[in-house]
């Protein structure tokens, strides 16, 4: 998913978009994996895959994905 998520990111990156990524990596580790991968949009970070946000969203299996237009649909 990552090469995808980086060419979503950088093609729209002057237009009214946002990734935000459900994180389950160790908290600990996050910046580490983040820099290493290059990844540089937001994360909620649960640092496993339980938990309140994962619980919130539904998310099931990882990666998930949802695509939300700009009226919150």
């Amino acid at each position: 998913m990552l090469p995808a998520e980086k060419a979503l990111v950088q093609r729209l990156e002057k237009k009214p978009f946002a990734l935000v990524a459900v994180n389950s990596d160790p908290v600990a580790k996050l910046p580490q994996i983040l820099a290493d991968n290059g990844i540089t949009w937001r994360q909620a970070v649960e640092g496993s895959t339980t938990g309140k946000i994962p619980a919130q969203w539904n998310v099931t299996a990882w990666p998930t994905i949802y695509v939300i237009d700009h009226e919150g649909v």
